[in-house]
């Protein structure tokens, strides 16, 4: 760190416009990245609270039936 530090620093290592947060394409991909964890979390919590009211939904519909 402390040898690429200075390196960066002078501008004299080429850095992936895309990984940087100060261009269109690293905003960009930021943006994305972002937006697919949490589309991906929200669905994980869908499937997790379905999942449970479902068990629940069986657990009582077998406690009711005879």
């Amino acid at each position: 760190m402390h040898r690429a530090a200075p390196a960066i620093a002078e501008g004299s290592v080429d850095i992936p416009s895309d990984w940087r947060t100060d261009t269109p394409d690293g905003r960009r991909a930021e943006f994305w990245g972002v937006l697919i964890a949490r589309v991906a979390g929200t669905l994980a919590i869908a499937a997790l609270l379905v999942g449970l009211f479902l068990g629940l939904g069986t657990v009582i519909f077998l406690l009711t039936v005879e």
